[in-house]
């Protein structure tokens, strides 16, 4: 009976795939397919990542899908953000400053879209959203939001 012959690699390096995941990377490549097709960890993936330079990091990649999907725009100018808890999120883009001011998370989309419709019919009043939120808010937004709402300018109101 022979002996078993053991070939221990000490050190192995994945240099070697560097140039070509730089490349797959710069291209759009998202993190998993890096992963699966150079056969390397996570870890492996962001020592990679952070070698490249920062202006590689958000130029010519690919918007998450999952982003993309959550969000609901419509024509009168606000958003409906869902959460990953499955709350929606009534944003609304105030002209000239670039602004996303919220205006609650409110449970479901059909509250949501209520409230929104009630906001829109009193041209934003912050009163008045003051209102809706205790009323129809989860609790975390009625905490964080309810006291920033009275305190907005009136110049952010259109």
């Amino acid at each position: 009976m022979s002996k078993p012959n053991f070939n221990i690699i000490e050190n192995y390096s994945h240099e070697h795939k560097f140039p070509d995941f730089k490349r797959d990377y710069i291209s759009g490549m998202s993190k998993v397919e890096l992963c699966q097709k150079y056969d390397i960890s996570p870890s492996i993936w962001r020592e990679f990542k952070d070698r490249l330079p920062a202006r590689l990091h958000s130029r010519n990649r690919r918007p998450r899908k999952s982003l993309l999907s959550r969000n609901r725009c419509n024509d009168e100018g606000y958003l409906f953000k869902r959460n990953y808890k499955g709350n929606y999120t009534i944003q609304r883009l105030v002209r000239y400053t670039d602004k996303y001011l919220s205006y609650g998370t409110y449970p479901t989309l059909e509250v949501a879209e209520k409230v929104a419709e009630e906001l829109v019919e009193c041209n934003w009043d912050r009163f008045k959203a003051y209102d809706l939120v205790q009323e129809y808010a989860v609790t975390n937004s009625k905490r964080c939001l309810s006291s920033r709402l009275l305190k907005r300018e009136d110049y952010l109101d259109d």
